[in-house]
């Protein structure tokens, strides 16, 4: 006999590219309750134009990432097909 489904508790650890980071921190921190833990400084990855913040809605560090890239900055020549 089939079981039925179990409840569903929530979600963890998404990772999510969004476009305009402004917009997305006014979604999820003011409409939605999250809390910024952390947005590392720029440059940590190097020739990569993004960024990274990370929310949380539980006790967790974080249960949301939000990925953002401002541009391209390596020359073709330089990205790995």
């Amino acid at each position: 006999m089939p079981q039925p489904p179990s409840p569903f508790l929530g979600l963890q650890h998404i990772g999510l590219k969004v476009h305009d980071i402004e917009a997305a921190l006014d979604f999820y921190v003011g409409k939605l309750g999250f809390t910024v833990t952390e947005i590392p400084p720029p440059g940590r990855v190097p020739g990569a134009a993004f960024g990274l913040a990370f929310l949380r809605c539980t006790g967790l560090h974080h249960d949301v990432s939000l990925f953002f890239w401002r541009r391209w900055e390596c020359p073709a020549s330089e990205v790995n097909t």
